[in-house]
């Protein structure tokens, strides 16, 4: 990969990785509460929605898989797959994936 490209990326992400947080922040919280209120749930699925369509284009797979599993788990008129533990695990382990950020490539 040209590094100049992965050196854009890094920046874009140092750039972005605030509103990444403050989305998976969101999440954390709304699964730690267990706010079965529509507007709880649509503020949850906007955010996965946005980290499972950005984290992968940043290098952080593992964070769009996770976003993506919460997204489906949230969605309109979805029976919820989940289990409360689970979605409050998984919204734990995006947080922190989001806080670390992509791993730089080794040399």
């Amino acid at each position: 990969m040209d590094e100049r490209f992965e050196d854009v990326i890094r920046r874009l992400w140092f750039e972005q990785q605030g509103t990444a947080l403050e989305l998976a922040d969101e999440l954390a919280r709304l699964a730690r509460h267990n706010d079965p209120s529509a507007d709880a749930l649509e503020r949850g699925y906007r955010a996965a929605h946005r980290l499972a369509g950005s984290l992968g284009m940043y290098g952080i797979p593992e964070g769009s898989e996770i976003a993506s599993r919460l997204e489906d788990h949230l969605s309109p008129g979805q029976e919820r797959a989940l289990p409360r533990d689970v979605v409050v695990s998984l919204a734990a382990r995006l947080r922190r994936l989001v806080a670390d950020g992509p791993i730089a490539p080794s040399p």
